[in-house]
């Protein structure tokens, strides 16, 4: 019983890992386009309103996988936008 349950906790032990590697993986992700589409709409002076909720519900994915204030900046400058038609 000993040796199964070792072999079971290491699965999932492993298994943990990979998920925290697919959550690290994401943040990384969410931050390089909410960056990037933030900078073009930014650079633009406006966003439509689908996209500004796009991105800040993408802020609010990130921040609920544990990620920091990365993005804060950004999306401060964001909701200042005028935002236009689509």
């Amino acid at each position: 019983i000993k040796d199964y349950l070792n072999r079971k906790w290491a699965k999932e032990d492993k298994e943990d890992t990979k998920i925290d590697a697919l959550v690290r993986a994401e943040k990384i992700m969410m931050i390089d386009r909410v960056t990037w589409l933030g900078k073009e709409y930014i650079s633009h002076g406006e966003i439509t309103l689908t996209d500004k909720e796009n991105l800040i519900e993408m802020h609010e994915a990130y921040k609920s996988l544990g990620g920091n204030g990365h993005l804060d900046t950004v999306m401060n400058e964001i909701k200042k936008l005028k935002v236009v038609g689509e």
